[in-house]
Order: structure tokens, then sequence, then C-alpha cells
């Protein structure tokens, strides 16, 4: 059994509250809600259901400004 979690260093945002969203290459929201960075800015996303390809990463803070990032999952 494989686990995809997305493991994210947030040193700026730590214990803050983090609203998520995760969207394909097509702008459509796959995954969404909300999540709050440990005392050392760390969050985990639970990707499991994702299949391998290139996505989107939106990060709503709270306290800060939108964050995005692209990420791929790899065919194992």
């Amino acid at each position: 059994l494989s686990v995809k979690l997305l493991n994210l260093e947030t040193k700026s945002l730590s214990e803050d509250n983090l609203h998520y969203s995760i969207a394909d290459i097509s702008g459509r929201i796959l995954l969404s809600g909300s999540n709050v960075a440990d005392a050392a800015g760390r969050l985990r996303i639970n990707a499991q259901t994702l299949p391998p390809g290139l996505y989107l990463l939106r990060l709503l803070p709270t306290s800060a400004q939108p964050k995005n990032f692209k990420f791929i999952i790899a065919q194992n």
C-alpha cells in the first residue's frame, strides 16, 4: 500500500490555519480543505486519491498572501 502525503515546510506560516486547494493542470479543483501547520511550520496534505500528473497547490493562509506551487506525482 502506497500513501501519498505532501509534506510542506512553511516556516513563515507556523501554527497558522491554512486553507488549500489542489487543481489539475486544466484548473479543475480535485482536493480542498484546511489544516494547521505545526509549531515548526510543517504541514501534511493527504494526496492519496490523486493519480500521477502535474498539479497546482494553492495555500491561502489567514495572515498572509496566497502562495502557489506546482508539483508532480510520478507513477510508481
